[in-house]
């Protein structure tokens, strides 16, 4: 992000809006826990508050509040791949000559949904703790 050109100025605002139409009039699915369903939609929201700040030039900003986006992401992508209630669902659609679907939807391995889980929670973790270490070092030779 540092290197980039600033989204256009409303683009936060317009993610803001999305987030707070979500929690005010969205409800969350059946057997999906509130908790879960209220902080993905303020996702939106803290994205868009990411956005008007690199907007606005606010400078490093967007670092810290764009790591907690992906680590909320990261934490909501591990729930629903190792705790989610149901069954995952898989569709397979095959398209024939003539346009003609056939769809078929069936259980499917969760192992794959599993090790991305795992990927995207060591990736977030591996940013989270490399950012700590270079503000460590940053403050370390500010003087006191």
């Amino acid at each position: 992000m540092r290197n980039q050109e600033p989204p256009p100025w409303f683009f936060g605002p317009a993610f803001i809006m999305m987030g707070a139409l979500g929690l005010v009039f969205g409800e969350p699915s059946p057997g999906i826990p509130p908790v879960l369903a209220y902080g993905i939609t303020s996702l939106f929201v803290v994205a868009g508050v990411v956005l008007s700040l690199w907007s606005l030039g606010v400078k490093n900003a967007e670092l810290w509040l764009g790591r907690i986006v992906g680590t909320v992401i990261a934490a909501a992508f591990t729930w629903l791949a190792l705790l989610a209630p149901e069954e995952i669902q898989c569709t397979t659609t095959t398209y024939f000559i003539g346009h003609t679907e056939s769809s078929m939807t069936t259980g499917c391995d969760t192992s794959p949904f599993i090790a991305l889980a795992v990927i995207l929670d060591l990736f977030v973790g591996y940013s989270l703790l490399t950012e700590f270490k270079r503000y460590r070092k940053r403050k370390a030779k500010q003087p006191t």
